[in-house]
């Protein structure tokens, strides 16, 4: 990210990404002339609610622990033989993986074990936007990073890249998803499409430059498979510390962390930081998976994330008491339009004008790309204004900012 973007970003943070829905003496006594606004809280569906969540929530980090083993996989074959039929079948399955782990972020923004301090992996797993530089070659001339130069790192081993990942800058990523996207597609320089690593980058004998690209592509898949084992043992149905913890809470305070997940993903981090940031700078380099060009599929995932735990549904494999019918029963209006607004989110992310992301960004705003993202702009602020509404009626403080 240039300088430039990066204050963009700073500052966006700063001016648009600050709210946190409390509710206070004069919602709890604003008058709603419906009649089904005036239903009581439902304390029994809430708790049923609450364990159906974290049996969604054990069933999404199930199935990224399942694709991240299957890419570690393909990496494992890829560099033990380095071939261009290898190569794709790595970039298909980063792409296979990052479905659920993009959905898996609704469970973010609340403390829980993928973001907690100070162990949650969060950070490790998929920290942005990253210098390319930090990692290894890039085609403006610049030094070689870990990944490519010995330098001051000689033995590439996990403790080193944990130790090296952020330090120095918020860019200086080593470490994740998209560092892992970085060595599979290499420097995206093509406004027509995405990067074009070749598989020959990979060929050398041990102590050459190729061979330290296979250690560290070797290691930073293993360590989101790693990070998302942890995780996922955290909300085990019968032996989940955390799992147990986040039943043992109030309902109330474990709905507050739900709804805290959907609302700042939605916001916060979709809006904000992923849509918002880009839009204004028209930066490549703010686009969240830009090696790949895969971005337009982040935010489809992310908003189906939102979506599930609405729903209280995973795919056809999970079905259970949801946040909507929570939120029907106080007031059948207002689950309706939340409704109405994440499917307006879904079609605006899909749209064939939203992708390749970074080329949508450009141009003018009457350009088809630019009204497509503009659309989903628009949608999530409504989304922000249900959400807002939601926290109200229910009478719980709900979270849709990043904080500063």
């Amino acid at each position: 990210m240039s300088p430039a973007a990066s204050r963009l970003a700073r500052l966006l943070s700063c001016v648009a990404l600050m709210c946190v829905l409390t509710v206070n003496s004069a919602c709890r006594n604003e008058n709603h002339s419906s009649p089904k606004a005036q239903a009581s809280f439902d304390a029994s569906l809430a708790k049923e609610v609450i364990v159906a969540y974290a049996d969604l929530v054990y069933a999404n980090y199930q199935e990224s622990m399942a694709t991240a083993f299957a890419l570690d996989l393909k990496v494992r074959e890829f560099v033990a033989a380095p071939s261009a039929q290898r190569l794709t079948e790595c970039r298909t399955a980063w792409t296979t993986a990052r479905e659920p782990y993009q959905q898996s972020e609704a469970f973010r923004f609340y403390g829980g074990p993928i973001d907690r301090a100070p162990d949650g992996p969060e950070g490790d797993l998929n920290p942005w936007p990253l210098d390319e530089a930090y990692i290894g070659y890039i085609l403006d001339g610049r030094a070689s990073g870990i990944g490519d130069g010995a330098g001051k790192n000689p033995q590439l081993n996990e403790a080193l890249l944990r130790a090296l990942n952020g330090k120095g800058g918020e860019q200086n990523i080593a470490t994740g998803w998209h560092a892992v996207e970085f060595m599979l597609w290499g420097e995206d320089v093509d406004a027509q499409g995405p990067g074009a690593r070749s598989h020959e980058d990979f060929i050398g004998a041990e102590g050459q430059k190729p061979a330290r690209r296979r250690r560290y592509l070797s290691l930073v898949a293993s360590m989101i498979l790693k990070d998302l084992e942890q995780v996922t043992k955290e909300w085990h149905p019968k032996t989940g510390a955390y799992r147990e913890e986040f039943l043992a809470y109030p309902p109330k305070k474990a709905l507050s962390k739900i709804m805290t997940g959907m609302g700042t993903l939605a916001i916060g981090e979709l809006r904000g930081e992923r849509m918002v940031a880009p839009f204004l700078s028209k930066s490549q380099e703010d686009e969240h998976s830009c090696f790949s060009d895969q971005t337009h599929l982040d935010a489809k995932n992310d908003a189906l994330g939102i979506r599930n735990v609405w729903r209280g549904e995973y795919g056809s494999k999970l079905k259970g008491p949801s946040v909507r019918e929570l939120v029907a029963k106080v007031d059948e209006d207002l689950a309706l339009g939340i409704d109405a607004d994440l499917d307006a989110v879904l079609q605006a992310v899909t749209q064939p004008a939203f992708s390749p992301f970074d080329q949508a960004i450009l141009g003018a705003d009457q350009s088809p790309g630019r009204k497509a993202i503009q659309g989903a702009l628009d949608a999530l602020a409504r989304l922000d204004r249900s959400l807002t509404s939601m926290a109200k009626r229910l009478d719980i403080p709900v979270v849709t900012r990043l904080p500063r």
